[in-house]
């Protein structure tokens, strides 16, 4: 984790299956470029400030972990934030309007 004017930057996790679809994605969309660079935007939002890009969904009290997703066209990232260390795990990421 490293700290950058102050402020902490969240580690992104994220499974093999979960980054194998991810290139998938990128691979096969017609919209590449386009993907990429939200994708890009995406990593940068959920490093910085993950708990103000998107929209809460649903907390997983137990796992002290709040739920939400968040859009950057033409992809839409399902994430949670822990509630107790600078992390993130991201769930899936879905492609919108044909990308």
């Amino acid at each position: 984790m490293s700290v950058s004017n102050g402020e902490q930057e969240y580690k992104i996790h994220m499974s093999k299956q979960v980054t194998d679809k991810l290139k998938t994605l990128i691979q096969t969309s017609p919209r590449a470029k386009e993907v990429a660079a939200s994708l890009k935007r995406i990593n940068e939002k959920l490093k910085r400030d993950p708990w103000n890009f998107g929209e809460q969904r649903y907390h997983l009290y137990d796992a002290r972990i709040q739920v939400r997703v968040g859009v950057v066209s033409p992809i839409a990232v399902l994430y949670g934030i822990s509630m107790d260390i600078p992390a993130v795990y991201i769930n899936s990421f879905k492609a919108l309007h044909g990308a």
